[in-house]
């Protein structure tokens, strides 16, 4: 894999640190509130629910292919036992369901660029954990800036080269520098993580 594109100090001019994702999130909160979001890759919901109670926007759209099955292990845990016999898609849906019922939060199944690219729905902020290939990076994210609002803010999870656990180059880096480097967007926030699978927030440089 080739090096990432090199940031530059004005690609992160009046950049805000942050001690977790959980503190960058909480820090929008006068900012998002009643706004619309969409998350890339939600897995068991757990980070969506708490995005939904920080910034309690009035619109909540959740991406992935939900696709894992019960006899799968996932962050050393059995989906099964989160499952309880459900599908990945059922069990989500049960989790939010008063939310789905209220027309709060809209589910979409399977890949996620192509269903953004057809949303006809502007995003005031995205959140970007989906496929960490760079490939797969490079599409949700060039489908997400297509659906984000002027002043909107991108956000992604894994702002890191290598996960040490599973042995599997990401491509997060790579994508976030080119977008920064190549297409007038800069770095707002970085956010520390436990074993520095970090998360990083995108705005544009100038508002459209």
């Amino acid at each position: 894999m080739d090096y990432p594109p090199k940031l530059m100090p004005h690609n992160l001019h009046n950049a805000k640190l942050f001690a977790s994702k959980y503190s960058l999130i909480s820090s929008l909160q006068e900012r998002l509130k009643n706004s619309t979001i969409a998350e890339i890759g939600v897995a068991y919901g757990d980070f969506s629910e708490y995005m939904i109670n920080t910034l309690q926007p009035k619109r909540f759209d959740a991406y992935d292919l939900f696709s894992w099955t019960s006899d799968e292990v996932v962050w050393g845990k059995e989906c099964k036992e989160k499952f309880d016999g459900k599908t990945h898609l059922e069990f989500f849906n049960q989790r939010f369901k008063s939310l789905i019922d209220d027309k709060k939060m809209f589910v979409f199944q399977g890949d996620s660029s192509s269903n953004l690219q057809n949303s006809d729905i502007f995003y005031d902020m995205i959140y970007i954990d989906g496929n960490h290939s760079v490939d797969g990076v490079r599409r949700d994210a060039f489908a997400a800036l297509s659906k984000l609002n002027g002043n909107g803010i991108l956000i992604f999870n894994d702002y890191i080269l290598y996960d040490h656990f599973t042995g599997t180059e990401y491509g997060v880096i790579h994508v976030v520098n080119d977008l920064c480097v190549n297409h007038g967007l800069r770095v707002t926030g970085f956010a520390l993580a436990n074993h520095m699978f970090c998360d990083i927030s995108l705005e544009r440089q100038y508002y459209i």
